[in-house]
């Protein structure tokens, strides 16, 4: 399910500080020779502002987040944990009913089989 109303709202306000911290983050790379990681920080918050394969774009943003402490490891450490730890919360949460995920794939329950036997 695609949560809306106050959570919703809630999980664009965790999506758009993901976006800001990446963004942010961003300068840590144009000091070191990877161009890729400006790239997909900038793909990753385009999808992420957009509520695009939210959970995946997540992911990749707290890799990145985890790479920038192997580029500059005597960066602010708690800064960089914050921001893994909200962008996998996105990860888990999800998108929300305000996203192009939820217009795309609409809302709907997905329901497990029960371990039950029908005999």
């Amino acid at each position: 399910m695609f949560p809306n109303g106050p959570p919703g709202v809630a999980l664009v306000a965790l999506r758009v500080v993901t976006v800001a911290l990446l963004l942010v983050d961003e300068i840590a790379y144009r000091d070191g020779p990877s161009g890729f990681a400006v790239i997909v920080s900038s793909v990753v918050a385009f999808c992420l502002i957009l509520g695009a394969l939210t959970p995946y774009a997540a992911i990749v943003a707290a890799a990145l987040e985890l790479l920038r402490l192997q580029v500059k490891p005597h960066g602010d450490v708690f800064h960089t944990m914050v921001a893994v730890v909200i962008s996998l919360s996105i990860a888990a949460l999800g998108p929300g009913a305000y996203s192009l995920d939820c217009k795309i794939f609409g809302r709907h329950v997905v329901s497990l089989p029960s371990d039950k036997d029908d005999s």
